[in-house]
């Protein structure tokens, strides 16, 4: 599955508030609830698990990126939200970076398999650092949508 297949523009936030980890995921399930892909009875569930999958490991990755995550029983289907911040937000990374591109994945709990393959993808396509660099730049929902769009279609995409 690819992230554009799951992203739309209201699931995109390009101007994070948030300064810290947890002031993230809570902006980002806000998002989600906003753009109605999770139901509004739903956050603390959601808020819940992302919150102890962070505790029990971070998910910070290396070059700025952040993807917490977490399962449960209540969604059908994986939703997810986009933070771009400015400052980067501390998310005790591999490389010691904050996070800078963050984005929160809600996955059906019974659906393990495609977790980790939408994990391994999103992680393929940030793993290219023009990608990453355009992202980081993007003023608005729409062109950070369209960077995605176009480097998932570009499979001849430079290295990392």
């Amino acid at each position: 599955m690819k992230l554009s297949d799951v992203l739309r523009r209201d699931q995109l936030i390009c101007d994070l508030a948030a300064s810290t980890k947890e002031e993230a995921i809570t902006e980002l399930i806000d998002c989600m609830i906003a753009s109605k892909v999770l139901p509004a009875n739903l956050r603390s569930v959601a808020l819940k698990s992302v919150m102890d999958r962070e505790k029990a490991l971070s998910t910070g990755m290396e070059h700025g990126i952040a993807i917490p995550h977490g399962s449960i029983d209540e969604v059908d289907d994986m939703v997810c939200a986009l933070g771009i911040s400015r400052t980067g937000v501390e998310f005790a990374s591999l490389d010691g970076l904050p996070a800078q591109i963050i984005i929160l994945i809600v996955i059906p709990r019974q659906r393990f398999s495609l977790h980790v393959r939408t994990l391994a993808g999103i992680a393929r396509l940030l793993s290219h650092a023009g990608m990453r660099d355009r992202l980081k730049k993007a003023a608005t929902p729409e062109e950070a949508i369209r960077i995605i769009h176009e480097e998932e279609k570009d499979e001849t995409v430079g290295s990392p």
